[in-house]
């Protein structure tokens, strides 16, 4: 066997997931809706995002569902450029 056959150097708490597919995955929701939103957003719009922004979609990412859901429907105007104008895009889905 190669070395590189070997899981040797796995661990538990290693990942393969590259940084857009560890996005990617976290796009995955208990809730259909958001589902629909964020796979549509992920294909349409992620590739275009500044680093910024994208650092802002992860941040909107950590929130739970409902609290997510809640923000895509809401007007919430009060916040960072960076996560409003994520917020804008997402809304058009």
């Amino acid at each position: 066997m190669r070395k590189e056959d070997s899981l040797d150097d796995f661990t538990p708490h290693s990942s393969p997931l590259t940084p857009h597919s560890r996005i990617r995955w976290d796009c995955r929701r208990g809730m259909l809706e958001l589902d629909i939103v964020l796979a549509r957003f992920m294909e349409q719009n992620f590739e275009r995002l500044t680093q910024q922004e994208i650092e802002a979609f992860k941040e909107l990412l950590a929130y739970s569902d409902p609290d997510l859901w809640e923000l895509l429907q809401s007007h919430e105007t009060g916040m960072d450029d960076n996560v409003r104008k994520v917020l804008l895009l997402l809304r058009q889905y």
